[in-house]
């Protein structure tokens, strides 16, 4: 968000399967992805999500825009 006139830039438009945290440094903004999804079909609600397997990643993009990366 530019802090003169309060409007907002985007700098991304997909952040991948399940964006999960943020962060901000000076230079650039840093989120996790939770991965690939696996739902029982059986057990309704949250209770029937299971992120637990290791395919997510933490990425990264310049303030600046740019192509995301892999951290």
């Amino acid at each position: 968000m530019s802090l003169p006139d309060g409007r907002a830039h985007t700098l991304l438009e997909d952040a991948g399967p399940a964006p999960d945290g943020i962060a901000v440094d000076p230079a650039a903004v840093y989120w996790t992805t939770m991965g690939a999804l696996l739902t029982d079909p059986g057990t309704p609600g949250e209770a029937g999500q299971d992120f637990s397997r290791p395919n997510g990643g933490v990425h990264a993009v310049s303030l600046t825009g740019g192509r995301p990366r892999e951290c």
